[in-house]
């Protein structure tokens, strides 16, 4: 099945059954700094009941009411193509790609009449190696189906970050900053939180 294909399904079924069973916020980015890059850590959460109860059914293609690794690793494959189907990091202008992907499902194996909530978590490494002259990161991210269920957190570490905090999504740009390293025995400052500009 076409990549385009199963993201319309997916859509789909979000759109009929997300309402009934609604997270406040159904995925999240967390960003942290570190000398030589960062980490994006993505959550992307079904909520309990028909929504997760639906997936399940969906990825059972052998109907016998559990998920075998086949079918589980269907399962993943999905929602990693759903989660990250918005997701753009650039720097200084240019789209970068990660160095690391880790993919973990969490409530993944639970029987197909499970109600139990679904969680993908994403740990994603990106190299960066700052300097002090300062460098442009942009973090873009929407879901097809609504455009305000994205929020996140910085933690700068010991790197200079702007508005480094709490952020949100607006118009799908999720986090824009300045990073630079600091020079030898000064102490990353976070400017402080607050929705992207």
């Amino acid at each position: 099945m076409r990549l385009s294909s199963v993201l319309f399904c997916f859509v789909s079924l979000h759109m009929s059954v997300a309402f009934a069973h609604e997270e406040t916020h159904p995925k999240s980015l967390a960003v942290a700094f570190d000398e030589m890059g960062f980490d994006l850590n993505l959550s992307y959460r079904l909520s309990k009941g028909m929504q997760s109860q639906q997936m399940r059914r969906d990825m059972d293609l052998n109907r016998d009411g559990v998920l075998d690794a086949d079918e589980q690793l269907k399962m993943k494959r999905r929602l990693v193509a759903f989660a990250t189907f918005g997701l753009k990091v650039k720097v200084d202008g240019k789209v970068t790609v990660s160095q690391v992907d880790e993919h973990r499902i969490i409530g993944g194996s639970k029987p197909v009449n499970s109600g139990s909530s679904i969680e993908l978590r994403i740990k994603s490494r990106y190299r960066s190696p700052w300097t002090q002259k300062a460098q442009s990161l942009e973090i873009q991210d929407y879901l097809p189906i609504r455009k305000t269920l994205i929020h996140g957190t910085c933690n700068p570490g010991r790197i200079s970050v702007e508005k480094c905090g709490a952020f949100s999504v607006r118009e799908g740009l999720v986090f824009q900053t300045n990073v630079r390293l600091l020079p030898l025995g000064e102490t990353g400052v976070s400017g402080g939180g607050g929705e992207s500009p």
